[in-house]
């Protein structure tokens, strides 16, 4: 007859199996010239999303992410590496304390983003490259107009 630590210890294993199940068939992956409704996906679980200040070409709390692009295209030119490794430390560690760069506007840390996340944010806005293509709009955006 099992001992009951031997019973919990199955559970546990039992359940972490189950949980990495559920977690890899929710994973989403983001590549650099993935549509708009692919970037809300990738980041949606986050809190906040990064849709809650952030849009594909309008400016909301914190800039547009055609607006990071621009801004960080000549940058990223010379130095790719350092540029998605300091806008990656943006998404998680915020930028409180930084000179304002985009209006002066505080983009608060992202605790729940890895900086592998982070870096492929970084690597689809900068793909972004300030010029949004029609299915990249966001949804709410395409719809058909009502029938009168």
């Amino acid at each position: 007859m099992p001992t009951l630590k031997a019973l919990c210890i199955g559970l546990a294993t039992a359940g972490t199996l189950f949980a990495g199940v559920a977690f890899a068939e929710d994973a989403v992956d983001l590549k650099p010239g993935d549509n708009w409704a692919a970037f809300e996906k990738f980041t949606e679980k986050k809190v906040p999303p990064c849709k809650t200040c952030h849009q594909l070409d309008k400016k909301l709390v914190g800039p547009s992410y055609q607006e990071v692009a621009a801004k960080r295209k000549e940058e990223a030119a010379k130095d790719k590496e350092g540029t998605m490794k300091m806008l990656a430390e943006k998404i998680m560690k915020g930028n409180a304390g930084s000179a304002p760069v985009y209006g002066g506007a505080v983009m608060t840390p992202n605790t729940m983003v890895t900086e592998d996340e982070a870096k492929k944010i970084v690597e689809w806005v900068l793909a972004v490259g300030g010029e949004a293509k029609a299915e990249a709009k966001p949804a709410e955006e395409a719809k058909p107009a009502e029938p009168k």
